[in-house]
């Protein structure tokens, strides 16, 4: 077989648990590589100082051959399941790039992604269970088969190719034709533009005449008729007539001065010098603008005078409003030091609407929809334990202290702290909406609402700038508000503890989402929790994760934020 003059490009995705397969498979292709046919990349050939996501996920998608060498350890692994696996099946099922999954130790791959794919060696056997001199066989006829998917890339190529030179030459033709029709149309729009102002010189309609004829000079280009100087000279006739009208000119100026009495008065005594100008249409033109001008100029002042008067109601209107919050502030200063604080830092979520889910996750956050919310206001932070003991008089967490959010809080436990808050500020005389968020709250206010960027994680998509998870907790929770905050200035939606929401858990849920203010399942064994926690991957911190736990139990990465709706 002839090399391309491009090689093929393979990517190979593994568990580093299986590097010796990798290495072994890597000899089998060399000859391969070495004659140019073939140009393989797998993470250990990301030179040092290169960011190696971006890295890996550029040359996976600019393959033309993905191979995943599947066992327990690759399916174990985040990365590559979540990551490369994810985004090699799309590609696939895209056609920008085939998938050949290598069985290299046996397990159960019934129900992966990938069991529906020609799986390598033959029969999918393991290349572990081949053995001494076998496992060469096994790997030899990995590169045989790889050898007949390379013809399938060359043909693939090749109708790439063609069907780019297609569009291209399509363009060109597209627009050839939109540059003949633009000229055409042009030249029509000139040609007619000259017709008009002809006709209107005929009707001694001089004023008008003249505008048509200076826009056609403005639209003349060489090889039009008539010539330049030739509209110049009917300009300049138009002017002769206009000029002969200088006793209205007045009126005009008055009009454009929007001094309509003194237009009127000065037209009224134009025609008594001469009648015959009452049948012109330029001055019935003119009679009527002055005339508009007067009506126009009446509901001008009527519209100033209501804009007066709205102003004024709506000074007064902010007046009462601000001595409102004064007093409500009055009164929330009467409350206890970290309830004053959590009633300060609520974030206004303006409403709108957001695709919710995602299709490249876990089945539970599939399919992406739309939903739409009303506005309403989140706590920029997870409910602290000083708020907590300050509510209920207890402190149940684990790590403890103060600016730490609180953990090991049920569900209903939740529930009897917001009643208690709730009673707490009804009692002030203040209002009392407090409760948990709808997952479809959350969500929307973890992405950034309608300011959001589309990050992975809630403000980033560098998880270490926004989040505490076990890359980097000490396997512990943090105080609140010590990373970067979202787009919306909320803190700590990502990682730190997970967050109850307000909804029961269903894992098919979003299938039969309402689209509007979406509440969750009407029953459920559990209830939903979102953001992940100290103790997560980086993988189930993303925004659209979604969990679930019983509503009475209680464990050290639990907690929750609260929203006022």
């Amino acid at each position: 077989m002839t090399p391309p003059s491009t090689p093929i490009r393979i990517f190979i995705a593994y568990s580093k648990h299986d590097e010796a397969y990798l290495k072994a498979l890597l000899k089998h292709l060399k000859p391969s590589t070495k004659n140019n046919t073939i140009e393989v990349f797998h993470d250990g050939e990301i030179e040092a100082g290169k960011e190696w996501n971006k890295t890996i996920k550029d040359n996976l998608h600019q393959s033309d051959i993905i191979l995943l060498l599947v066992s327990a350890n690759f399916v174990a692994t985040d990365y590559c399941y979540d990551e490369e696996m994810i985004a090699a099946i799309a590609l696939h099922e895209q056609g920008k790039a085939q998938v050949i999954p290598i069985i290299v130790t046996p397990f159960d791959f019934e129900d992966m992604p990938f069991a529906k794919l020609n799986f390598l060696p033959s029969k999918a056997k393991p290349i572990s269970l081949y053995k001494d001199e076998g496992q060469h066989q096994a790997y030899t006829e990995i590169v045989i088969a790889l050898k007949i998917n390379y013809k399938e890339v060359y043909k693939r190529r090749e109708v790439l190719q063609k069907a780019k030179q297609e569009q291209e030459a399509q363009e060109k033709a597209e627009q050839e034709r939109q540059e003949k029709e633009e000229k055409a149309a042009k030249r029509k729009q000139y040609d007619d533009c000259c017709k008009n102002a002809d006709n209107l010189f005929k009707q001694e309609r001089w004023g008008q005449a003249k505008e048509q004829y200076k826009a056609a000079q403005g639209m003349y280009e060489a090889g039009y008729t008539p010539k330049a100087d030739a509209l110049q000279i009917k300009i300049e006739r138009c002017d002769d007539e206009i000029a002969a009208r200088d006793y209205i000119d007045h009126a005009k100026t008055c009009l454009q001065d929007r001094k309509y009495e003194k237009a009127a008065l000065s037209l009224q005594n134009a025609l008594k010098e001469k009648p015959s100008l009452k049948e012109r249409p330029d001055i019935q033109t003119l009679q009527q603008q002055i005339q508009d001008g007067i009506v126009a100029e009446r509901e001008r002042k009527a519209h100033e005078e209501a804009e007066r008067k709205a102003r004024e109601e709506a000074e007064r209107k902010a007046h009462e409003e601000a001595e409102r919050k004064a007093h409500e502030e009055a009164k929330i200063r009467q409350l206890p030091v970290p309830i004053q604080q959590l009633l300060q830092d609520m974030v206004l979520v303006e409403g709108g609407s957001f695709m919710m889910g995602s299709d490249d996750g876990r089945d539970s956050e599939k399919p992406v929809h739309r939903v739409s919310l009303d506005s309403f206001h989140i706590a920029k932070y997870p409910m602290t334990q000083a708020q907590w003991q300050v509510i209920m008089g207890s402190n149940p967490s684990g790590f403890k202290g103060d600016n730490l959010p609180v953990e090991q809080v049920s569900w209903q436990d939740v529930q009897d702290c917001v009643a208690k808050l709730n009673a707490m500020l009804q009692k002030a005389e203040l209002p009392a909406g407090f409760c948990l968020p709808t997952e479809a709250q959350w969500e929307y206010a973890a992405r950034g609402g309608n300011k959001s960027k589309d990050y992975k994680y809630a403000g980033s998509d560098d998880i270490d700038k926004v989040a505490w998870y076990d890359g980097n907790s000490s396997n512990q929770t943090q105080p609140v508000g010590q990373k970067e905050a979202n787009e919306l200035g909320l803190y700590d939606m990502t990682g730190n503890v997970w967050e109850w929401c307000a909804d029961w858990y269903g894992g098919d849920y979003y299938k039969n989402s309402s689209t509007n203010n979406p509440i969750g399942p009407s029953t459920g064994t559990g209830r939903a929790l979102r953001g992940g926690s100290w103790g997560s991957s980086a993988g189930s911190c993303r925004v659209v994760i979604r969990g679930s736990g019983a509503p009475t139990i209680r464990y050290n990465i639990l907690g929750f934020r609260l929203v006022v709706r």
